[in-house]
């Protein structure tokens, strides 16, 4: 036909004569003229302005109702296609009427091809077009020419700011068209054209030295620039007063060119100001296309500032004082950029074609800051310059009502039996694209509460028209608010019509999936996301999971989901709860009080294992939750969670509880462990539901004393121990040993064999991690010290599995280990460390005396555990010599002067049993404690030791005046005494069995014989006591006759 061939249309009344032949024409003739019809509108933007004075849609929507057969379909897409590029362009009220109208349903029926009338309406809000333009034929003399300035904005810099389309007459070879000319007289200044599809900017600023001539600068943006597209071209000088000055070039909010350029030094006046054209404007030069506003600031703007501009879109045509002069959403952090008052009082001038009136083109900007123009601000439009006026979809449907006109579309899905999952989620798509690029429509979705109408509505319809389609439709306008901040309508959203449970629960699994997953990591889980704690709490995510997720209610209520699908959804919707939770400083006490009422009234494993996991996430990471934890009664439910046969759940109750003392402030954990006691009451717990300690019970109880809780349950192998781990909890240590002493030490049946095995497993594990961590740390050893009691459980532990084979002679080893390692601490380290001594050795006397036939000496193993421990002790001591004190030990001359000194160690710890003793439990204070001790005994007693001290003080004293005065010396002999001390214990703890064997003999002896001294030390004591007592009562009665003689003294005075 030829008729794509010409740029544009002269006559558009022609267009009526290929119209009317359709009708007379086979299928493919009328395929060609709608494809020709369809090139020659894209051509240029005033073809498209030809068809819109011309009323089209009516006739088109008539063709497309005599389509009926499936041939004549493509037909009808074609058509449709027309509609919505003519439509987009421009929409009458009228028009938008009979789009609706062609709508409604007839007899319960849709309209034939409604989606493809749906589909063409979905162009309408993606229109780029601006609202109204200036238009430059591109003939020779069309330029807008601005009045002369009195001078140019130099420092600190300038910005050019310009939307603008280009015809395809661009493409030429020899067109050359100019944006803006900002020159002087003599050619000084700024310029900017279009060459080979690519932006070259100009800068001539003046003659050379050498030359004589103008220098010229030229810089060539390298993009290329497509017809029928609006850019918008950003150009900052920036001004530098110390270094190069240089020129940035912004398309579309972001850099193309960054280049070095001299600026222009001038006085004269800039009377040589065009816009879309040269002086000279000729048709080479002159710009053929759409500007819709021209603005230059006198600032260089930031690249932030560039990307706020161009948000704002091509529509914006106001002075950046007020955010509600446009209707196009930006984010409020935009708002803050534009609207700061900086743009405002930086504009020199704009332009827009609004501000028209004729030839005459009003400058908006009236700054008073800057006063550049000579005489008047007004630009004048030439001849081939001028303003085009289009109508956007938002308005025309304002004009009818508002969004709410599609409401009864909604309504015809579930009355009309020939609606399509298709018709459905196209009609969706209209609905989101029409509320995101109008804010006037979102503040009447959010007011009036339409997705609450919309969500009810689709309730009705079948299952298979919430297909994924629909959803990316809703997901995609939560993704717009998201980033615009819009918070009330994406509550409204999130609320009324995603977690909507009944909407969504009868969809596949992959959507609900696809649903909450977005849900969780973009909504709530975004780093920039709205607050949505309006719509989105835990209450209402544990009520989804009680009443929708459970796998209880999936097989009553017959969906089709699996477990993994369950699980799926579970693990998103505990993620939102957490995110919601934790994005906040402040944490509301319902979230709380939802989560612990959950773990209270549901009996699944599965489900309150998910919640104590929250929880300890939670509590772990959150410190806001703590206060709220407590005003609840947060650790009266994990406690009562141990209690639960399952043994998971009493696993990560331990955890939660573990990583909520370790948060929580030092004054209310000690109050718990001291005043409440925390940890008895968790063995009771744990004693009373298990016979043995399993490999995951252990590591949680582990975790929980060095303080490092995990968050998976390890149920496979023993938790590897940190050797730098310290004890935080040392009460623990009893409790774990308490626990795996339960059952008795000979079984008979299957099961308790069993037990017996894993609580040896656990026993050895257990030891073998104290060893290495007292190995390592002194402070560890100090603490173990400490504990009250601590001889009891491990000399039980020995006994326990002492008859258990070679694993139980393992275990027994080890306890013989440890005893070697704490004790050899306390004499090397700690001051007074041999009443460690006294307490264990009572302890091992206690249990001979009831005939359990403690074992006394150490094989070859232990012997070599206690001379590693040793030796690091020894290379502690060199690297850290003043931290600990040492104990001061006497030099010994030879083995038999050695034996009489720990002889006389003994007998003298003996005296001294009744003071260690109390400060032990009192089951050992029964046991150790000498029976008929009178006060006289003890006081005889006393009497000795001071006799003693001061006689060992005398010969001291003797000593120092006999001996040489070389000091340094005596400080080494003593040093060398202490050395061979240290060896001959050492070597002592090596003997051979059988001197061991006379030696417990002699000792046994000995103590019958410090027993009888005892006793009667004992027994004068107490005379003697007695007798002192009646001094001091006659002696009190003599003071008190003084005094009343004193005072009937006085009275008489």
């Amino acid at each position: 036909m030829g008729l794509e061939t010409s740029d544009y249309i002269r006559d558009p009344a022609a267009i009526w004569i290929p119209l009317e032949l359709l009708p007379y024409l086979n299928h493919a003739l009328q395929m060609e003229v709608w494809q020709r019809l369809i090139s020659i509108v894209n051509r240029s933007l005033r073809n498209v302005q030809m068809c819109c004075t011309l009323a089209l849609v009516p006739h088109c929507l008539q063709l497309i109702s005599e389509c009926q057969t499936e041939n004549d379909d493509a037909i009808a897409s074609r058509i449709a296609e027309f509609i919505g590029t003519i439509t987009s362009y421009d929409l009458a009220t009228d028009e938008l009427k009979i789009l609706l109208k062609s709508l409604t349903a007839s007899k319960n029926s849709w309209p034939l091809h409604s989606t493809k009338i749906l589909t063409a309406m979905r162009m309408l809000p993606r229109r780029t077009v601006p609202e109204i333009m200036f238009n430059f034929v591109g003939d020779s003399g069309s330029a807008i020419t601005i009045p002369p300035l009195a001078r140019w904005p130099s420092n600190p810099g300038f910005t050019v700011n310009m939307w603008i389309s280009l015809d395809p007459r661009f493409l030429l070879p020899n067109y050359k068209p100019y944006l803006y000319w900002f020159k002087t007289g003599r050619g000084l200044g700024y310029a900017a054209n279009i060459s080979n599809q690519c932006l070259c900017l100009e800068t001539v600023t003046g003659k050379g030295q050498i030359t004589g001539k103008m220098t010229k600068t030229p810089s060539k943006v390298e993009r290329r620039l497509e017809p029928h597209t609006w850019y918008m071209i950003s150009v900052v000088y920036v001004y530098h007063r110390m270094k190069s000055c240089e020129v940035m070039c912004y398309i579309n909010g972001r850099l193309a060119l960054r280049q070095d350029l001299a600026f222009v030094n001038t006085s004269e006046p800039f009377d040589k100001c065009y816009i879309g054209s040269s002086p000279r404007a000729t048709a080479e030069t002159a710009f053929c296309g759409q500007i819709s506003s021209i603005s230059l600031f006198g600032d260089c703007l930031t690249a932030p500032t560039v990307s706020a501009l161009h948000r704002l879109g091509s529509d914006y045509r106001h002075a950046f004082q007020h955010s509600n002069e446009h209707d196009t959403p930006i984010p409020a952090s935009d708002q803050n950029i534009v609207y700061n008052g900086k743009l405002a009082n930086s504009l020199i001038f704009s332009y827009n074609p609004k501000a028209c009136n004729g030839q005459l083109s009003f400058e908006v900007a009236q700054n008073p800051l800057y006063d550049y123009f000579v005489n008047s601000s007004h630009a004048i439009l030439l001849e081939g310059v001028e303003t085009v006026a289009t109508r956007k979809v938002q308005g025309t449907l304002h004009s009818l009502g508002g969004i709410q006109v599609l409401l009864p579309l909604f309504e015809q899905l579930t009355s009309c039996h020939d609606s399509t999952p298709e018709l459905c989620s196209t009609l969706l798509w209209l609905f989101v694209d029409l509320i995101k690029c109008s804010a006037t429509c979102q503040a009447y979705v959010t007011t009036n509460r339409t997705l609450l109408v919309i969500a009810h509505l689709l309730h009705d319809v079948p299952v298979e028209y919430l297909s994924e389609s629909a959803l990316d439709a809703l997901l995609s306008l939560g993704r717009t608010l998201a980033d615009i901040k819009h918070g009330p309508l994406l509550n409204s959203l999130i609320g009324d019509v995603l977690l909507c449970t009944e909407l969504w629960v009868r969809t596949p699994p992959h959507i609900q999936v696809k649903l909450y997953s977005v849900i969780s990591t973009e909504f709530v889980g975004g780093a920039d996301s709205c607050d949505v704690r309006a719509s989105l709490n835990v209450a209402r995510i544990i009520h989804i999971l009680q009443e929708y997720y459970t796998t209880e209610q999936s097989q009553t209520q017959g969906r089709a989901l699996s477990k993994e699908d369950i699980n799926s959804i579970r693990a998103f919707l505990l993620l939102s709860a957490k995110q919601s939770v934790m994005k906040y400083k402040v944490t509301e006490i319902e979230d709380i009080s939802s989560i612990l009422c959950y773990l209270v009234t549901n009996t699944c494993e599965d489900h309150v294992v998910d919640m104590l996991q929250l929880l300890l996430a939670l509590t772990a990471e959150h410190s806001a939750v703590l206060p709220r934890f407590d005003e609840l009664g947060g650790v009266k439910v994990l406690l009562l969670l141990l209690k639960q046969e399952s043994e998971t759940v009493r696993i990560f109750a331990l955890k939660t509880l573990g990583s909520y003392l370790a948060a929580c402030p030092p004054k209310q954990s000690n109050k718990l462990l001291t005043k409440s006691g925390l940890f008895g009451i968790i063995a009771e717990s744990l004693a009373s539901k298990s016979d043995v300690v399993t490999i995951a019970t252990y590591n949680a109880l582990f975790e929980l004393m060095i303080d490092h809780i995990s968050r998976q349950r390890n149920a496979d192998k023993f938790m590897d121990i940190d050797p730098d781990s310290i004890i935080k909890y040392p009460q623990l240590l009893e409790v774990i040993a308490v626990l795996l002493l339960k059952q008795p030490t000979l079984t008979d049946s299957a099961e308790n064999t069993d037990n017996d095995q894993g609580n040896m497993s656990a026993c050895k594990e257990y030891l073998t991690s104290l060893m290495l961590i007292m190995q390592r740390s002194r402070d560890n050893r100090r603490t173990l010290l400490s504990q009250n009691g601590w001889q009891r459980w491990l000399v039980g532990i020995m006994m326990r599995w002492m008859g258990g084979g070679s694993e139980g002679q393992h275990v027994t080893n080890l306890a013989y280990s440890l005893f070697q390692t704490l004790l050899h601490h306390a004499l090397q380290w700690e001051q007074d460390g041999w009443l460690v001594w006294v307490e264990t050795l009572a302890i091992l006397h206690t249990y001979q005396c009831e005939g359990k036939g403690v074992p006394l000496t150490r094989t070859e193993e232990e012997g070599e555990n206690y001379d590693s421990c040793r030796a690091d002790d020894e290379a502690s001591t060199t690297s850290e010599p003043n931290k600990m004190p040492e104990m001061n030990i006497e030099s010994e001359p030879s083995e038999k002067e050695n034996e009489q000194r720990e002889n006389a160690i003994i007998l003298e710890s003996r005296e001294h049993g009744h003071e260690v003793v109390e400060s032990t439990d009192e089951s050992v204070r029964e046991d150790v404690e000498p029976a008929d001790k009178s006060p006289q005994d003890v006081e005889s007693a006393e009497k000795e030791e001071q006799e003693e001290e001061e006689k060992e003080e005398s010969e001291i004293d003797e000593k120092k005046e006999e001996g040489s005065p070389d000091e340094e010396n005596v400080d080494s002999e003593e040093t060398q005494e202490n050395e061979e001390v240290l060896e001959n214990h050492a070597s002592d703890d090596h003997g051979k069995e059988g001197e061991a064997e006379d030696k417990e003999a002699e000792d046994i002896k000995e103590d019958k014989e410090a027993e009888d001294m005892e006793v009667e030390d004992m027994e004068a004591g107490d005379k003697e006591v007695e007798d002192k007592e009646v001094q001091d009562m006659e002696a009190g009665d003599e003071a008190a006759k003084e005094g009343e003689e004193t005072r009937e003294g006085e009275e008489l005075t």
